[in-house]
């Protein structure tokens, strides 16, 4: 399960991001789990850039001179966080991380007010005050410290609609062993299990708390069901 993020965690402002929820290993054509502890985390950051200077020259937004310069860079922007851990049978952090990786990018509670000139005042969702932007070393000047944000009126409207997908975006993304298609050839091959599996769950108590389609608390109830997941 790949939720996209594109907003900040203080702020509304533009912070591409993606959240990955993924078993603690890989499932075999059989269907069977095999425990994968630990990943190499600096050859997993290197797939990630790859991937995306793969398709950023795809698109021809670089070129292969672009690539190669950030490719050097260090701070290049890309890295790989798998810090967040949910135990085998823990729906309740399930839910709680699920609900994090999906959230919507602006919030109606933190919109505090507006001025007597009309201006927005719009806060972040704790009350410590950090540097907006934050600093990435010490040669880097980081922002004024604050957990708020003041717009004029078109400026927030501006943040606000940058976060709006364009028409047929899926901002929730499965692959691997939840992927629509090899759930669907499984279901094919393993009737008998599936029907185990198909009771009516349609509208249960869980799902419902959820707030998240079947097939998404299929994804989650198979992967914890299976051990260990991370993001």
């Amino acid at each position: 399960m790949e939720p996209v993020q594109y907003a900040g965690l203080l702020l509304i402002n533009w912070n591409s991001h993606v959240h990955a929820i993924c078993p603690e290993g890989v499932f075999t054509e059989s269907g069977h789990f095999v425990h994968i502890p630990d990943i190499f985390m600096h050859r997993a950051v290197e797939f990630w850039q790859e991937r995306v200077f793969a398709l950023l020259l795809d698109e021809h937004k670089i070129n292969e001179e672009i690539a190669a310069s950030m490719r050097g860079w260090k701070h290049s922007g890309f890295s790989v966080d798998t810090s967040v851990r949910i135990e085998r049978g823990d729906k309740a952090g399930m839910q709680r991380l699920v609900e994090y990786v999906s959230r919507c990018p602006f919030s109606l509670a933190r919109m505090v007010s507006v001025t007597d000139d009309g201006k927005i005042l719009y806060r972040a969702p704790h009350a410590n005050c950090v540097p907006f932007p934050l600093s990435g070393d010490k040669t880097l000047m980081a922002g004024i410290p604050r957990n708020f944000e003041v717009f004029e009126p078109l400026d927030f409207l501006a943040e606000v609609t940058q976060h709006i997908p364009d028409k047929g975006d899926h901002q929730t993304n499965y692959f691997g062993w939840y992927s629509n298609k090899t759930r669907g050839m499984q279901r094919k091959k393993m009737p008998k299990m599936q029907q185990a599996t198909d009771m009516d769950e349609s509208d249960t108590p869980y799902r419902r708390k959820l707030k998240i389609a079947p097939a998404t608390a299929e994804v989650v109830r198979g992967g914890v069901n299976q051990g260990g997941l991370r993001m």
